[in-house]
């Protein structure tokens, strides 16, 4: 969308948008609608409303999806078949490489980028040298890791937001309890063996966690412009687009139009 910001009294301000985007096709790419999609009723307090109830025309400030059924199909100039309001649709989906819960915790928690400021300060040295440490033992920094997870979960509570906030639920319970030293026993016993089934998850996401840290330490060691090509060079979907367009004939068999064009 191209969209223009119109200042209001009060300092609000409103939102219009002013053009949309189309291919040479003539088609929309535009995935989102903001046309209205629900009825609300509202009092009616014109001067000619009697106080009764009108129905209006309501819809999200931030739009809903088309539905494929109101996507219109449009030909492009070599006849191959496109549709309207989705966006531009890959001729080669590639799924990205996903994040399990457990890795996906300890990004957001920051512990990768807390340990990469502890593994360079008990590496000293030149960057290349600390590098060619790095990747030459990255099981080494995993190990290391794994030892700096552990200390940081001295105060032994499981690192899922979700977890954590049903054991303070049952906490809350407990308090009310005729017996809180049992309570308070067996709810660390609980804690502790929900950390420990949380340990057994960095098996099997072993491989994930250790480029995780060798990524944030060498995000710390390279410029950036350096490590983006590093990124690039294993990403599956820039992988796939090379792949694809060093095969000419299945590059071409993809921009040929189908045959009732």
């Amino acid at each position: 969308l191209v969209q223009i910001v119109e200042p209001l009294p009060g300092g609000a301000s409103l939102k219009l948008t002013v053009a949309k985007y189309y291919t040479p096709s003539g088609r929309c790419i535009q995935a989102v609608s903001y046309a209205p999609t629900t009825q609300r009723e509202t009092p009616d307090d014109s001067e000619e409303g009697d106080g009764a109830t009108q129905t209006r025309a309501a819809s999200s400030p931030r739009g809903t999806e088309t539905l494929d059924a109101d996507r219109i199909e449009f030909r492009t100039t070599h006849g191959r078949i496109v549709r309207s309001a989705g966006g531009i649709d890959p001729d080669l989906l590639v799924e990205p490489k996903p994040i399990l819960p457990l890795e996906r915790s300890l990004l957001q928690q920051g512990l990768f980028f807390k340990f990469s400021g502890q593994w360079l300060s008990a590496h000293q040295g030149l960057p290349a040298v600390q590098q060619r440490v790095l990747e030459t033992n990255p099981e080494a920094a995993y190990s290391d890791f794994m030892r700096f997870v552990r200390l940081s979960d001295q105060k032994a509570v499981p690192r899922e937001p979700i977890v954590r906030a049903k054991l303070k639920e049952l906490d809350a319970v407990l308090q009310a309890s005729t017996d809180r030293s049992r309570s308070t026993r067996e709810l660390q016993m609980l804690k502790q063996t929900l950390i420990d089934e949380e340990y057994l998850q960095f098996n099997s996401q072993k491989e994930a966690i250790r480029e995780d840290v060798v990524e944030a330490v060498l995000s710390r060691l390279t410029p950036p412009s350096s490590r983006a090509a590093s990124i690039l060079s294993a990403d599956p979907q820039v992988i796939a687009a090379l792949e694809l367009a060093d095969d000419s004939k299945r590059y071409s068999s993809i921009l040929t139009p189908p045959a009732d064009a």
